[in-house]
């Protein structure tokens, strides 16, 4: 079974002040550091971005590239995974957002090794917590794809409402830490400071 990872950097970071993606952790930039765990976890690693050229120097690991249309307005991520889920061949889309300073390999590779279970009608894998779907960090059939289009053809971005309407499978989550993302830069003080 084929995986593959796609991260997601494009957002423009208007709570953080700053590119998300190029904050150091530890000497690292997070996107460096996301797209080194996801590529011990899957088979081959996408970054989608509207901005690539501000990234490719960063990695020396080998990644592929989507560059994302430049928005005219606001999308989201839920739009950037619909334009990118069918440019993939893969079985499994292991969606990431890029600024997730605790991501772990461990419990992803625990994760994959339940995902490659799941039977052909799951469309989507992914933890859940008391405020709702994980959806940044998740696993995707590609042939969810047109599922999206009418979601977002009704001016919907939001991954909640969207992924009430698909299979989804909830996956165990047994330390909610690594789910956490930085958005502003109190979320990246206390995080320098745990």
């Amino acid at each position: 079974m084929n995986f593959a990872a796609l991260i997601l950097a494009g957002g423009s970071s208007r709570r953080m002040g700053q590119d998300k993606a190029l904050l150091r952790l530890n000497g690292e930039p997070l996107l460096i550091r996301t797209s080194r765990i996801a590529a011990a976890v899957c088979d081959s690693v996408w970054i989608c971005s509207p901005e690539p050229d501000r990234y490719q120097s960063l990695l020396s690991q080998p990644v592929q590239w989507l560059t994302e249309p430049q928005p005219t307005g606001p999308q989201g991520p839920l739009t950037a995974l619909a334009w990118a889920l069918p440019q993939i061949d893969a079985d499994w889309i292991l969606l990431l957002a890029c600024d997730l300073p605790r991501l772990a390999i461990a419990p992803l590779q625990a994760w994959r090794q339940q995902v490659e279970l799941l039977p052909e009608d799951c469309r989507a894998a992914i933890a859940r917590t008391e405020q709702g779907w994980e959806p940044l960090i998740g696993f995707y059939r590609p042939a969810i794809a047109p599922t999206i289009a009418p979601w977002l053809s009704q001016g919907r971005r939001d991954f909640q409402g969207w992924l009430a309407t698909v299979a989804v499978q909830e996956l165990p989550l047994s330390d909610r830490d690594w789910l956490v993302n930085c958005n502003t830069p109190t979320d990246w003080q206390a995080l320098q400071l745990s």
